[in-house]
């Protein structure tokens, strides 16, 4: 988080292809709610929170897209084949 550019990389960071191995790794994390408690990092601290929440939309967000993706990619499919 010294990185001077950290937030730019959150803000710009390709959210439709993050990698199986991270999504994994996230997602132990995120469902292990003994150890993972945002409200609690957020007491801690207020960046930590706010990481935290970012991962755990991240996380959602991937869950979601992974049954949205084959409908986008069939609405691409049928919109080529249309022009």
């Amino acid at each position: 988080m010294t990185d001077i550019k950290f937030l730019d990389k959150l803000k710009s960071y390709d959210r439709n292809n993050i990698p199986k191995d991270v999504l994994d790794a996230v997602g132990k994390t995120v469902k292990d709610k003994a150890n993972f408690n945002v409200e609690t990092i957020a007491k801690a601290s207020q960046a930590a929170g706010g990481l935290a929440r970012w991962c755990v939309a991240l996380y959602q967000f991937s869950e979601q897209y992974k049954v949205i993706k084959p409908m986008l990619n069939k609405v691409e499919e049928l919109t080529l084949k249309s022009n």
